[in-house]
This record gives structure tokens, C-alpha cells and sequence, in this order.
């Protein structure tokens, strides 16, 4: 069993370091015990409630750099808000994106610390009118579609960055650089929910 114990440091009047300490081929080795601070980078949410995605091609929601900062999508998810006229299969894709679309709704991503810009700094929109550029396609989901109550887990999809060593999808910092979820193929009448979680940093 390993032993709890302290790793002696000097710098000044001298102060200890919490350690575990355990034998390895006859020598005590200490292991030294960390705490992991809370998170420190703005982190901000973009938002598209009940956005329809009955024609293929469209582009549902997009998030473009603010110019001066680089964007870490942590998580994505998506949901079906409004029963569909017919069951179905909705065919998602999310791409990057060098130009910002225009004419569509606009969402303002907001920080979870009011202490941070607030909102992005960065456009956001849902559904343009005129699409931004696309890009390398980076993930991709199929979403069952019901038209009849309950609305469950068959009808959400969530990815995250959280696997070890596993990096999120980087955007910015220029404002040619974001990100969009796109409609391959749609489903008509239905309606869906859908978040970008991602974090804000003045470097790489």
C-alpha cells in the first residue's frame, strides 16, 4: 500500500510537498499529489432553439472568430424539438468554414463567467440566407426522427473532446475560420435544438 507523505522544498523559509511515497526496486520514490484548479478559459455557448431543418444543404448554425482569439469546440449537441409529419433519418455534417454567412438569425454566445466579453466577439448566426464557405468536413451524425411522443435518447446526438490527448476542434483566430452544422439531407417539418460548447484563449 502506498504511503502518504511529504517532499520537503526550499525556496526561502521552506515548505512541503505533498507526496506518495512507495518502494520500486528498493528505493523510496515519491509521487507528488496534485489538486487541478478549476478552469480558467471563457467559455461560451452558441445556441439555435427550434431551428428547422427541412431543406438539405442548409446551414443551421455557424460560428466564425472573432479575429483575434482561438476557439476550442468542446462539445456539440443536438436534439429534436418538434415531432416530424413522418419518421425519418436526418443527415448532419459539420464543417469548417472561411467566410461567415449572412441574413439568418442572429445568436449571441454567452460566457458562463459574466467576467468575460459577453457576448462572443466572433458572428453567429442561424440558418443564413447566404452560406459561408465551406470546408474540410470533421464530424458527421445521423439522427433518428420520430413523429409521434416520446422524444428520447434515440433522437439526440452529443460529441465531445474530452478523450485523453485528444484535441478539440481549433478555429479562429481570424475571422475567415469558423465552424458550421450542416443539413445533408432534411426532414420535413422537424425542428431541432442545438449548443457549440467551446472555449476562448489569446493563444494556440
Amino acid at each position: 500500500m502506498a504511503t502518504e507523505s511529504s517532499l520537503a522544498v526550499t525556496p526561502g523559509a521552506g515548505q512541503n510537498l505533498r507526496t506518495v511515497s512507495r518502494i520500486i526496486d528498493g528505493t523510496t520514490v515519491h509521487e507528488q499529489g496534485v489538486i487541478a484548479a478549476e478552469g480558467t478559459l471563457a467559455t461560451y455557448t452558441a445556441i439555435g432553439i427550434d431551428v428547422a431543418v427541412t431543406t438539405s444543404a442548409d446551414h443551421i448554425l455557424f460560428v466564425q472568430g472573432d479575429g483575434t482569439n482561438y476557439c476550442r469546440l468542446r462539445w456539440v449537441r443536438i436534439a429534436q424539438s418538434t415531432l416530424a409529419g413522418a419518421v425519418g433519418t436526418l443527415d448532419l455534417r459539420l464543417l469548417r468554414t472561411s467566410t461567415a454567412g449572412s441574413g439568418g438569425t442572429t445568436v449571441s454566445p454567452r460566457p458562463f463567467d459574466a467576467a468575460d466579453t459577453d457576448p462572443f466577439g466572433g458572428t453567429a448566426q442561424t440558418r443564413p440566407s447566404s452560406k459561408g464557405t465551406e470546408g474540410n468536413q470533421l464530424l458527421q451524425c445521423r439522427l433518428g426522427i420520430v413523429a409521434a411522443n416520446p422524444m428520447d435518447s434515440r433522437n439526440q446526438w452529443e460529441w465531445r473532446a474530452d478523450r485523453s490527448n485528444m484535441k478539440p476542434i481549433i478555429f479562429g483566430n481570424a475571422t475567415t475560420s469558423g465552424i458550421v452544422l450542416k443539413v445533408q439531407t432534411g426532414v420535413a417539418t422537424v425542428k431541432i435544438d442545438v449548443e457549440f460548447g467551446f472555449v476562448v484563449s489569446t493563444y494556440l
